[in-house]
C-alpha cells in the first residue's frame, strides 16, 4: 500500500534526512497515488532523474491533463540545477515536446 510506503519514508528521513531513496519512493507513491503536486516536492537536487521520469510516464500517456504533468515535471527537474548537463538538456527538450503536443 502507498500509503504506509510514504509513513515509513517520512520515518526513515527523520533518521537520515538525506536518504536518496526514501526521497524517491515517497514521490513514486504520491505520483501512484495521483497527488502530482505532493510527487514534486519531493523531487531535490538528486532526483531530478526522477522527475524526468515522472515527466516521460505522463507524456505517454498523452492526454492534455498528463501533458501538462509532464510539463511541470520536467520544470521542477530543471528548478533543481543539477550538475549533469545531459539531463538538464533532456529536461528541456522533453518539455519542448510536452509543450508542441499540448
Amino acid at each position: 500500500n502507498y500509503r504506509y510506503a510514504i509513513n515509513d519514508c517520512e520515518r526513515v528521513l527523520k533518521c537520515d534526512p538525506d536518504h536518496d531513496k526514501a526521497f524517491y519512493r515517497s514521490a513514486f507513491c504520491y505520483n501512484k497515488l495521483g497527488k502530482h503536486e505532493l510527487a514534486l516536492r519531493w523531487c531535490d537536487k538528486d532526483n531530478a532523474e526522477y522527475c524526468k521520469d515522472m515527466g516521460n510516464t505522463a507524456f505517454k500517456i498523452g492526454t492534455k491533463k498528463e501533458l501538462q504533468k509532464a510539463v511541470d515535471s520536467y520544470t521542477a527537474g530543471i528548478k533543481l540545477q543539477c550538475d549533469k548537463m545531459s539531463l538538464v538538456a533532456s529536461l528541456y527538450a522533453n518539455r519542448a515536446m510536452a509543450h508542441i503536443k499540448l
